[in-house]
Parts: structure tokens; C-alpha cells; sequence
């Protein structure tokens, strides 16, 4: 999934009309319908400051290239989905202070059932998913290559050669992991064991520059 921090600028852009990359890309749904929204420079103003013709680009960039849009409703549809990770998400959604709650909703569910999200803004989204309650580690850089070398073979090549090209990839600083991948890293880091079973819970990520 890419997060709000990414999909505005240039190489979001970019990664979204890639051929190659692009069936593998995940976006917010909530995300997807603020782009209509009246108010959405304002919405996104702590992100960049997009113009209304970069919003209106990036909506454009989703529906051309069909890009999955998930919402968390996915994930409460599940029978599997612990009590904790629907109370993380309940609190997430009734933040009145946040204009993009929802948002962050459809990530903290994609990320915890699900695989990767994609950020440049690691600090805001780690302190909205732990003060709603869910555990984070915070890999360090060496770490976060050990997990993606234990989860290389359930990554699409597409995405693993942009991963490769994140130095270069300016907007990509981080990485946020958790789902059904969890159960690989895990074992690979030296975490706590309640933060370990968080995560393999699914209340809990691992998140870090890789």
C-alpha cells in the first residue's frame, strides 16, 4: 500500500503508471474518495501542500491505472480478525482531530492483515497506530534488510527491484510490515516478546528505513 506521503509526489506518480508495478499497488479507499473532496488541499496540506491539479493527477493516476483500493471494512469482514485489532481500529476511526482517519484506518488494516506499506512519513503514522493502542517496533536499518531477505520470495519482482532503487526513490524512506508476513520476520529480529506477539497477533507492526 502506498500512504498518503507518497502518492503526491513525483515519483508516486511515477510508480503508480508504471506497467509493471502498478498491479501491485494498494491505495486507501478513503484516500481515493477525499481526492473528490472540496476541502482536500486543505485535508492534505500537512502532507506537501499539494496543489488541486497534483490532487486531480493522482485521481486520475488511480482510476486510469485501476489500481486495488482497500478499505478496512475488508478487514472487519473477517472471521479471523482479533478483538484487539478491531479496538485499535475503533479508535483510530474516532479521532475527530484527525481529517484523515479513515485513512489511516484502511492502513492500519491492510498493514496488520496484509503485507507492506510504503511511507516517507514513518513518525505520524507510527503515533497515530500506538496511541490507538497497537504495539510498533522500530527496526533499525540493518534489521529491516534481514526481514526483507527472510520475506524475498513473497515479494513480486516488480516491487523488490523499486526496493533496490530506495536511496534513489526520495519519497520512500520507510517501510511498515505486518500481516501474513509477520510470521517470517519475526523469528529474524531481536524483538520483545510482547511486541513480537502483537505483531503476530495482529496488533502490531514492524517499521523501519530499509
Amino acid at each position: 500500500m502506498l500512504d498518503t506521503s507518497v502518492v503526491f509526489t513525483d515519483e508516486g506518480l511515477d510508480w503508480i503508471s508504471d506497467p509493471e508495478l502498478r498491479p501491485f499497488l494498494v491505495v486507501s479507499a478513503a484516500l481515493y474518495r477525499l481526492l473528490d473532496d472540496p476541502g482536500a488541499p486543505f485535508l492534505f496540506a500537512s502532507y506537501g501542500e499539494p496543489t488541486p491539479r497534483r490532487i486531480d493527477e493522482v485521481r486520475k493516476a488511480v482510476q486510469r491505472n485501476e489500481l486495488r483500493l482497500y478499505s478496512y471494512e475488508e478487514s472487519l469482514a473477517r472471521t479471523d480478525l482479533p478483538a484487539e485489532n478491531r479496538n485499535t481500529l475503533a479508535v483510530l476511526l474516532a479521532n475527530e482531530e484527525e481529517p484523515l482517519a479513515a485513512v489511516l484506518a484502511d492502513e492500519w488494516a491492510f498493514v496488520t492483515t496484509e503485507s507492506l506499506i510504503s511511507l516517507r512519513d514513518l513518525r505520524r503514522v507510527v503515533e497515530a497506530f500506538t496511541h490507538a493502542g497497537a504495539k510498533v517496533y522500530e527496526a533499525s536499518r540493518d534489521e529491516m534488510e534481514r526481514a526483507l531477505g527472510a520475506v524475498r520470495d513473497r515479494i513480486p519482482e516488480p516491487v523488490l527491484r523499486k526496493m533496490k532503487d530506495f536511496d534513489k526513490a526520495v519519497p520512500v524512506r520507510f517501510l511498515a510490515i505486518g500481516g501474513t508476513i509477520a510470521a517470517i520476520v519475526v523469528p529474524v529480529l531481536s524483538i520483545p516478546g510482547g511486541v513480537a506477539a502483537a505483531v503476530l497477533e495482529m496488533n502490531g507492526l514492524i517499521a523501519g528505513d530499509p
